[in-house]
């Protein structure tokens, strides 16, 4: 169950290992189905299903966060694996936050110009900034057969000046290669 502590933020995170197991199996729920009854809509998401205590900074462990991360390309790479032929064109993208992993996503994309314009930020307000990285300035293992990408957003405050860190969060887009 996805849990948000606004009353505890850095208090000890209890049943670990529970909690841990609770999202393995998440992952593994999505062997064999794709959610093509929702196709009618621009997009799907589905949120990383834990405690934020559990991936966030600075009660997780790097072992948490690293079997939480496997977790969700598991999970991406199974809806993947189910797409059928008939939806071909739907784009499947997994969003890692890092290194506050509770804000991390996997989105079903139905509509490519929604996803286009999903990524495409360039307003007055909103600038999407791609930042080039190999596999070395990625801080968790990857799967093969993926490709990434690091994003910064930069934004504006209300009196007009460019901000470029938002919560120190990078996003981390990670999506099949054969898609």
């Amino acid at each position: 169950m996805r849990r948000i502590s606004f009353s505890r933020p850095k208090e000890k995170v209890r049943g670990a290992t529970r909690r841990l197991k609770a999202l393995d199996e998440w992952a593994d729920q999505f062997e064999g189905y794709f959610p093509a009854e929702w196709s009618g809509q621009r997009y799907l998401d589905y949120r990383i299903p834990v405690l934020d205590r559990l991936v966030d900074p600075p009660t997780t462990k790097p072992e948490w966060q690293a079997q939480a991360v496997r977790a969700m390309f598991r999970a991406l790479k199974n809806l993947n694996d189910a797409k059928p032929d008939t939806h071909s064109r739907v784009q499947i993208d997994l969003i890692l936050t890092w290194p506050d992993l509770h804000g991390s996503t996997i989105i079903v994309f139905f509509d490519d110009a929604y996803r286009k314009g999903f990524y495409d930020k360039d307003d007055e307000w909103q600038k999407r900034i791609p930042s080039p990285i190999g596999n070395d300035g990625i801080p968790f293992e990857m799967p093969g057969g993926m490709r990434t990408e690091r994003v910064r957003f930069m934004s504006r405050d209300y009196d007009g000046e460019e901000m470029t860190e938002w919560y120190t969060t990078h996003w981390y887009v990670c999506s099949a290669e054969c898609s």
